[in-house]
């Protein structure tokens, strides 16, 4: 089974470890440049590059010089962390670079980078060879991304809350972008028109009733028919009493005209009114009822055709209630869509946020390229040992390259790292030692 590639990382120097490591390779003597900040491209626990900032003038201008033995370490994502190292937290307007006129394949990168030769030094090298001078403004940069804390900390997975729609989000929205409301929007409209044209003519608004009047005809023949009821009654009993009265004055001797006869006809005829004025009380109350009645079923009438007409808005209304209008659909899409964005330009700050923190406590580390596993640091596994530097622990840094390889790296040796730090060193499976960086780099706080 094959192994999965592993992708190249940027490091940080120490101690200018990577820096000696650089100018041991490219033959000049160890601390060649001694000012400047070094960054490692390591594969694994392998160094297969370094650059060295130098010469800088913050805000001004630096000048790189690099050396590399695998072109893996040219990468999109290493390339956007060297050059915002550059721009962004040395804040400089132009790096400089000098490419030798013989070194082809270092002529055609840098071009491809962005940078621009602008001019040559004659017989420049040690060895009489020219060198061509490139320049790259802050302006033309074409690996511009993320601040360089930020890019450094997204290398390191750092901020990974999400930035996209869930999808559930997706799928309300997706149901919401195909749900028609034509029907309902039309419904709507047409109610809409209608009370629009109703409140323009509140007096006649369809058929509705907003008042009643009772009949007055119908009081009229009430009162008339009672009345004609009771006169076509008294007449005739009038008349008989009439004629009995007569005859009993008759009987009893008192003549026509005579104060009794008269006192008598006057008697009947104040009963007969009163009988008259009954029937009169009686037909006005009757008329009076027939007034109340008829009012009454007007009411009863305009209240029957109110409810008709309600009832059936009613009944639209009842009908859309498990559907929703345009405006409403668009509502939630719009609530729904608002919740999500607010959620990932959150989620997108506090991703910048733990991406600088992360690419901050990055630079801020002392982490080689070995500082967290065991490396083979035995001293019969190497040759051409040239010692290069010294930690603060006293362990000397050597240039070497291990036997059978031409590559030169940088480290340590397990034999004298044993005599000082016995804990940083570990005999494997083969037999050779091997030396834990982080014990034994580590230095005592003060």
């Amino acid at each position: 089974m094959n192994r999965p590639t592993e992708s190249c990382r940027l490091i940080l120097d120490r101690g200018r470890n990577i820096a000696r490591w650089v100018c041991c390779n490219l033959g000049f003597a160890p601390d060649a440049i001694p000012d400047g900040q070094a960054v490692g491209f390591a594969i694994g626990q392998k160094l297969i590059g370094g650059l060295i900032y130098h010469d800088i003038r913050y805000d001004r201008d630096l000048w790189w010089t690099v050396y590399t033995t695998d072109k893996r370490w040219c990468t999109r994502k290493i390339l956007k962390m060297i050059f915002a190292l550059a721009f962004d937290f040395y804040k400089v307007k132009r790096i400089s670079i000098l490419v030798s006129k013989d070194n082809f394949s270092c002529l055609k990168l840098v071009e491809k980078l962005g940078f621009k030769r602008e001019g040559r030094l004659r017989q420049y090298r040690d060895n009489g060879a020219d060198c061509y001078i490139y320049g790259m403004l802050k302006s033309e940069n074409l690996w511009k991304g993320n601040t360089m804390s930020k890019a450094i900390g997204k290398a390191l997975g750092a901020g990974v809350a999400s930035t996209s729609t869930y999808g559930s989000e997706n799928n309300i929205l997706n149901y919401l972008q195909n749900y028609d409301t034509s029907n309902y929007d039309k419904t709507l409209n047409n109610l809409t028109s209608y009370a629009a044209n109703a409140s323009n003519n509140l007096a006649n608004m369809g058929n509705y009733n907003f008042n009643v009047a009772a009949s007055d005809d119908a009081r009229l023949r009430a009162e008339q028919a009672t009345y004609n009821s009771y006169n076509n009654l008294l007449q005739p009993t009038f008349a008989n009493q009439t004629n009995d009265l007569q005859a009993r004055l008759a009987n009893q001797g008192l003549s026509v005209g005579s104060e009794a006869y008269q006192r008598a006809m006057n008697d009947l005829q104040q009963n007969q009114n009163n009988a008259l004025n009954q029937a009169a009380y009686q037909s006005v109350l009757n008329g009076q009822n027939a007034y109340s009645q008829s009012l009454q079923d007007q009411i009863n009438s305009a209240s029957f055709s109110n409810a008709a007409q309600s009832n059936y808005i009613n009944q639209l209304l009842s009908a859309l209630q498990n559907s929703i209008s345009g405006y409403t659909n668009a509502m939630n899409q719009f609530n729904i869509q608002s919740q999500a964005d607010n959620r990932i330009a959150q989620n997108k700050y506090l991703n910048a946020q733990a991406q600088s923190r992360a690419g901050n406590d990055f630079l801020n580390s002392a982490v080689s390229a070995a500082a967290s596993a065991f490396m083979a640091s035995d001293a019969r596994l190497k040759e051409n040992l040239k010692p290069v530097g010294r930690l603060d622990n006293g362990l000397t840094v050597y240039c070497f390259n291990f036997k059978g390889s031409a590559v030169s790296q940088i480290g340590l040796i397990a034999q004298e790292v044993e005599k000082i730090i016995p804990e940083a060193v570990y005999e494997g499976e083969d037999g050779f030692l091997k030396v834990n960086y982080d014990l034994a780099c580590k230095t005592e706080e003060k």
